[in-house]
């Protein structure tokens, strides 16, 4: 049974959206394909959606210019390329009004097939009486998790605790007028950037130095930071100028509920001692480390394209235009992943594959296949973990390291 209309208007919604999170987590796509509530639900369902449109992908035996490359080509220019209209309509020598047919049936090719691979005509939305109550435990705590399922967006995962804090400490400033107490920080020189979201981060210490100017009537809140390893430890206390018997406000344990679910998705320990008179916490926060990678092409330019692509971003490229350094540069960096050309003039990019396969430096490594010239059937054979096709969007470039590099990210199908 082909797809309805009412999918195929929310598959064309989710295809202009492909690489806004937000926007993939509200789409009805992500109930119906059940990754709905995953903390990588926007991930998973565009890995679903990339997935439909590679296959769809011609054989090689299907002529170079038949229909049904045409509107495989459309999708993946305009959507997963995220080339414009003018681009694509250029790269495929085809008119603006050709393209717009092109990527009609495109998307009524990709939602048929996905509509049989899912088994979406059994399947039905539950109406708004068979829906779980919002007050259970496991719809909160699915709520939850699509809250903040942004939150592990790997790109975005790094903060600096200095001006976090700055920007906090402005902020806190009528709650530590209110308490009568003085907000006290120590040096902040010296530490690593830290591999969790600004966001995440600031709702932490927002909840924790909140709780201490409470405890700390009149008197002061110290935070201390400190490098411990691959952690920093950040250390909130409070000092009431008297100290007092009465009992710990009540609450205090079912506030912290969510605050506690925060810290434990985003990899991080947390230690309160919360008793009459005294309150500490210390909060240990991974440091962040950029990620190596190397890219291996023949083009200068393309080089420094990638270069630009992974700026303030975790990614750290190592570049070079001679295959033959590959081994020495590998051993030297370590990197976690290899962008590796095809097309160059001295060496085979596959002979390159087959021997990084075979190499014991490198046989583990993720091998990230880019050129004009996309086989990816022979990419997987030679042991390729992905292939990119030229030309190479920031995005798409960006996607394919964080695929390669965390499984998570893109969820099972």
């Amino acid at each position: 049974m082909p797809a309805t209309e009412s999918f195929l208007q929310d598959l064309r919604d989710a295809l202009n959206h492909l690489y806004d999170p937000d926007h993939l987590r509200r789409s009805p796509l992500a109930e119906l394909f059940g990754v709905v509530g995953r903390y990588d639900a926007s991930s998973a369902l565009r890995r679903i959606l990339t997935d439909g449109i590679a296959a769809l992908e011609p054989p090689p035996a299907e002529p170079p210019y038949s229909r049904a490359w045409r509107f495989f080509q459309a999708l993946d220019y305009l959507y997963v390329q995220q080339m414009t209209q003018e681009a694509a309509a250029e790269g495929l020598a085809i008119s603006d009004r050709q393209l717009r047919r092109e990527q009609a049936a495109g998307i009524q090719a990709l939602g048929d097939l996905l509509w049989g691979r899912h088994h979406l005509n059994d399947k039905a939305l539950p109406s708004p009486d068979e829906r779980q109550p919002a007050s259970s435990p496991a719809a909160t705590e699915a709520l939850f998790q699509t809250e903040v399922a942004w939150l592990r967006e790997p790109r975005e995962a790094i903060a600096d605790l200095g001006e976090t804090l700055r920007r906090l400490f402005e902020l806190l400033r009528p709650i530590s007028l209110q308490h009568q107490a003085r907000l006290m920080i120590g040096p902040m020189d010296g530490l690593s950037p830290l591999a969790i979201h600004p966001i995440a981060l600031r709702q932490m210490l927002l909840k924790l130095l909140g709780l201490a100017l409470a405890r700390a009537e009149g008197g002061q809140v110290r935070l201390a930071a400190a490098a411990h390893g691959a952690e920093v430890a950040v250390t909130v206390s409070a000092a009431p100028l008297a100290r007092t018997t009465s009992p710990v406000a009540a609450g205090v344990a079912s506030s912290m509920v969510a605050i506690k679910e925060l810290i434990a998705l985003c990899g991080c320990r947390l230690a309160v001692t919360d008793e009459p008179g005294s309150f500490a916490a210390t909060l240990w926060l991974p440091a962040y480390a950029r990620v190596p990678v190397l890219a291996v092409d023949d083009n200068p330019d393309t080089l420094q394209l990638f270069q630009r692509y992974a700026a303030d971003t975790r990614y750290r490229l190592i570049v070079t235009a001679e295959p033959e350094q590959i081994l020495a540069l590998a051993e030297k960096h370590a990197p976690r992943a290899i962008v590796l050309d095809v097309m160059m003039p001295r060496v085979d990019g596959w002979e390159v594959l087959a021997r990084l396969r075979q190499h014991p430096l490198t046989a583990h490594i993720p091998v990230i296949v880019c050129s004009v010239l996309a086989d990816a059937d022979l990419a997987s054979l030679l042991g390729a973990t992905a292939i990119l096709r030229k030309p190479v969007t920031q995005q798409s470039f960006l996607t394919a390291l964080d695929q390669a590099l965390d499984p998570m990210v893109a969820g099972p199908d």
